[in-house]
């Protein structure tokens, strides 16, 4: 995968909380980040948490993929931000039942 500007990282994001993929190679990478989240994503009620595999890569195969620990750790910050509103919905959601 090419650099990761903060477009792409926003694109990454964006799909790993969502979990729609775009038959690009960027779906595996995804995948992938989506399945180191995958506790994450569940209590958010992220869409992303049904897409993600319950066999997750290494920390190190998925900082490789990115391009090293501190992109990784940039992309799930980046992750955590669209998780919040999220989770606040959820909660919001459980108050009203």
């Amino acid at each position: 995968m090419s650099a990761l500007d903060r477009h792409r990282v926003d694109r990454l994001a964006r799909a790993v909380v969502s979990g729609r993929r775009t038959g690009t190679d960027a779906d595996r990478l995804a995948d992938a980040i989506a399945a180191l989240m995958r506790s994450r994503l569940a209590a958010a009620g992220a869409p992303g948490a049904k897409r993600a595999n319950r066999r997750a890569p290494s920390i190190a195969a998925a900082a490789g993929a990115v391009g090293g620990r501190a992109r990784l750790a940039h992309l799930v910050r980046r992750i955590d931000k669209l998780l919040g509103p999220l989770a606040q919905a959820e909660i919001a959601r459980a108050d009203a039942e």
